[in-house]
């Protein structure tokens, strides 16, 4: 796969690299929108984050050679996911960021794999295994013990209500 990359003059960069930049990027996301959500409206924010993104990925996929969408069916396809996926989910952080301490906004939008875990037996009708309730009671109890600070300070109902519409 390396050698199709350099083909195609794509870099290739080590998993490493990669893993830590996501991180770094994910970890600044909810400082940053703590700090422009003061002044920037959430739904503002989110518009310009999905235009930027959306743009920064198609050039990615164009340059990696990828199909364009074709016609107005897969381009509201599209819109179908990206804008309640990316849309609503940033402008509810944002809401949630206004809220609560940016830490606990990153820990409960977070908590995401839990509610996956959580729903996927009743949606997908996936077997609940002793190993997956084992799984969700940890992941559970871990983001309660890290937020226990956040939780006993100024933090109100709404903005967690906020945090995991996100």
């Amino acid at each position: 796969m390396a050698d199709a990359a350099r083909k195609r003059g794509l870099a290739v960069v080590p998993t490493a690299v990669l893993f830590a930049s996501v991180a770094s990027f994910w970890a600044m996301n909810t400082v940053a929108m703590r700090v422009a959500g003061r002044t920037v409206p959430p739904l503002t924010v989110a518009a310009v984050r999905a235009v930027v993104g959306g743009v920064v990925l198609l050039a990615i996929a164009r340059r990696a050679g990828a199909d364009r969408p074709r016609g107005a069916a897969e381009w509201r396809g599209i819109a179908a996911i990206a804008v309640p996926m990316t849309g609503l989910s940033t402008a509810l952080l944002f809401l949630a960021a206004r809220n609560i301490p940016a830490g606990l906004v990153a820990i409960i939008s977070n908590t995401m794999p839990l509610f996956v875990a959580v729903i996927a037996p009743v949606l997908l009708r996936e077997a609940t295994t002793l190993r997956s309730l084992v799984g969700i009671a940890v992941g559970l109890v871990g983001t309660v013990l890290v937020a226990w600070r956040a939780i006993a300070g100024e933090v109100r109902p709404l903005g967690i209500a906020f945090a995991v519409g996100a």
